[in-house]
């Protein structure tokens, strides 16, 4: 629907979701543009499929979506551009973490933002990954309160 009125329409899931209700996952990544799972959330929905570039990128472009973006914690993250037929692989930058709630997200709102104001996919990962530095090196809030502990 948001694709056939020219919006981008990206996916990010969860770990629950990828291992409860993996089909469902699986056919609304038709519906979308970008879909930026974690290896972990990759691996639930085709096992096996992350240990191999060509078995990942041959699943991913059988979809419809236009990118993937793999984040792979410590390992950066890997962007498939299907359009053009390219790869990259971002780097991490290092700092004490604390946390790694929202980590992820943190990236994906840095990257998104960046994707949409100038198309380019290497430059939105660059913009994506100083981030996560500011969740990783926070305690994350829980249960509405900040845990100081």
């Amino acid at each position: 629907m948001g694709k056939k009125r020219g919006m981008r329409v990206c996916v990010d899931t969860s770990e629950y979701f990828a291992q409860k209700d993996g089909e469902s996952l699986r056919q609304v990544l038709s519906w979308c543009d970008v879909f930026l799972p974690s290896d972990v959330e990759l691996d639930l929905l085709w096992p096996g499929c992350g240990e191999s570039t060509d078995s990942l990128t041959d699943r991913l472009a059988a979809t419809s979506i236009t990118a993937a973006v793999i984040k792979r914690a410590e390992q950066g993250a890997d962007i498939y551009d299907f359009q053009s037929r390219t790869a990259y692989r971002i780097g991490i930058r290092h700092t004490l973490v604390k946390d790694a709630t929202g980590a992820g997200d943190t990236f994906n709102g840095g990257f998104l933002s960046a994707w949409c104001r100038t198309g380019d996919w290497k430059a939105a990962a660059h913009m994506g990954q100083p981030w996560p530095l500011c969740a990783l090196s926070h305690l994350a809030l829980k249960r509405g309160r900040e845990e100081t502990q």
